[in-house]
């Protein structure tokens, strides 16, 4: 997983996606182009997305969304994955920031710990 035959690793943006569809049961590129097409009528091919996942091309917005919409990407998933698209990286790995946890009540002023290092 997240290699090619030149032993390149996938990108960030090509893990996060990889990870997204393995975690729905679609594993490979040519894999992903026919589920995106089949769910969304968005056509792409297999060798597109490959270049997107090793991060020799970048996709355009529509391909994000067509993957989103077709892998019925949760509202976290959705957030993470807009950030790694827009930025880059995770939005800890930006700021050595690791998220803590929330305690009982969100009213209390010490309810939320916030992030840490």
């Amino acid at each position: 997983m997240g290699t090619n035959s030149k032993n390149k690793p996938y990108s960030k943006l090509g893990k996060l996606l990889d990870s997204l569809a393995r975690s729905r049961d679609v594993r490979g590129p040519f894999n992903i182009a026919r589920y995106i097409e089949s769910a969304t009528g968005h056509k792409v091919s297999g060798q597109a997305v490959s270049k997107y996942l090793y991060g020799e091309y970048f996709p355009k917005h529509m391909f994000i969304e067509a993957f989103s919409d077709a892998f019925e990407l949760i509202q976290h998933e959705r957030s993470e994955l807009a950030w790694i698209y827009t930025y880059g990286s995770r939005h800890e790995e930006d700021y050595g920031l690791v998220a803590t946890e929330c305690k009982e009540s969100p009213w209390r002023p010490d309810a939320f710990v916030g992030y840490g290092r």
